[in-house]
Parts: structure tokens; sequence; C-alpha cells
């Protein structure tokens, strides 16, 4: 565990020893099951965002080309 706090990076790097505690402990297959749980709930959200900024991009595209028929959006 002293090696993996030792990765720390910026302020974290003043806490080597509250890290190395906290990373010494008790992992089971319990918490394997939690850490993967919400790995997969972050990659779902992950790809929900992916095809939410899509689709937002292809309205606004198509809102651009609607307003440039009429006319909208030029300076007079």
């Amino acid at each position: 565990m002293q090696v993996l706090a030792s990765l720390a990076l910026g302020s974290l790097q003043g806490k080597v020893p509250l890290l190395t505690r906290a990373l010494t402990g008790d992992f089971n297959g319990h918490h394997a099951f939690m850490i993967a749980s919400m790995l997969r709930a972050i990659d779902e959200a992950d790809n929900r965002i992916s095809r939410l900024s899509e689709e937002i991009d292809r309205q606004l595209q198509g809102r651009a080309v609607r307003c440039a028929r009429r006319g909208r959006g030029r300076r007079r």
C-alpha cells in the first residue's frame, strides 16, 4: 500500500501516511462487487452523456440551418 500511496500527486503528496493508512485494510469480494457496480454505473452515465451531447449537436445544427434560411443570425 505504501507504493500505491507514494503515487499521490499535488497536494496529496503531503498526505502519504494518511493515504497508506486509508489503503490498508480488508478488501473482500463484497467490496469488489460494489466497486464493479459503481464503475458500470459511471460507464453507463458516460454513454448517456455522450448520446445526449450528440443529440444536442444535431438539434443545434438543424436550428442553425433553419435560421440561416430565414435570414436570422445575420448582422444588419
